[in-house]
């Protein structure tokens, strides 16, 4: 498909700054951040975003999923932020989808409210989307708050690949000094590296800037995920549109990942619903995918 012509420098408002010795571009991101029970790390999140609000981002939106732990009264003490409720829990598809429909910005920088983001990091996703104008989002390093760095892009699951992955990145498996990462596709397929940017299957939805421009044609979240895999499914059909999806080695964010789903037993919600949307995805693309769904 072809892609239409985009050139952000034909808007007056995204006029390119010199700062901190690279090309940043000014006013062009709007940041939605999805929260429920979110109330310990929103106002970190909120804080780092503010810090460059003027600069790269003109717009904070947070899209709040019925929390009931004070999230919202957190948020409203921030004056620059625009608090959108859900009156129930719609998912994180659903929510990602209202805020980016009540924005305006060239570039959206999707977000959980346990990232911590840095300026350095905004510019740089930006700066990609605005030089690489076949990207339909890009992503960046994330790290825990230790510093260690977490697998935030990857390879297209297989029914191979997650099997694995569900038996070796549990409970039971890191008790046994099991490799954590195992049984998934760690190394991502990195592909025409070019300035700092390099080609990946997918990246995760914790923090993931994506082109407008790109999310009008290949269209919203799937809105059928309520919780993991609706970040693969666009970057699936992202690539299906012939988009690329980017990753950047540096800079990095914070994220304070804490992998629910990953505890295996049979009272953990969030591991069924992650289950679910697996097998939603593997059915939903089989066809397109054939023996790559499962292998």
């Amino acid at each position: 498909m072809k892609q239409p012509e985009y050139n952000s420098l034909n808007r007056p408002e995204l006029l390119a700054v010199i700062s901190t010795g690279c090309v940043r571009v000014r006013g062009c991101v709007a940041a939605v951040i999805v929260t429920y029970n979110s109330a310990v790390e929103i106002k970190s999140c909120l804080n780092a975003l503010l810090d460059q609000r003027g600069d790269l981002i003109n717009e904070i939106v947070v899209v709040d999923n019925a929390s009931e732990d004070g999230t919202c009264a957190h948020v409203k003490t921030f004056s620059n932020v625009r608090l959108l409720r859900n009156a129930s829990n719609k998912g994180f598809a659903a929510a990602v989808n209202r805020g980016i429909k009540c924005t305006s910005s060239e570039y959206v920088l999707v977000l959980n409210p346990d990232v911590v983001v840095t300026a350095e990091a905004v510019a740089g996703l930006a700066e990609s989307l605005r030089l690489h104008e076949g990207y339909a989002a890009v992503g960046c390093r994330l790290t825990y708050p230790d510093g260690r760095t977490q697998c935030s892009a990857r390879r297209f699951p297989t029914l191979a690949s997650f099997i694995g992955r569900v038996l070796l990145t549990n409970e039971l498996a890191r008790r046994f000094h099991l490799r954590e990462e195992a049984g998934e596709s760690v190394v991502p397929r990195m592909r025409n590296s070019s300035n700092g940017i390099s080609e990946v299957d997918w990246i995760l939805g914790a923090c993931m800037m994506i082109r407008r421009a790109a999310y009008e044609l290949i269209g919203p979240m799937d809105e059928s995920y309520f919780l993991y895999y609706e970040d693969i499914d666009w970057c699936y059909r992202a690539h299906l549109c012939d988009w690329n999806i980017g990753f950047l080695v540096d800079p990095h964010v914070t994220h304070e990942y804490k992998r629910g789903s990953s505890r295996v037993f049979l009272g953990n919600r969030l591991m069924w619903v992650h289950l679910r949307s697996a097998l939603y995805f593997f059915r939903k693309f089989a066809a397109n995918r054939r023996l790559r769904t499962v292998v």
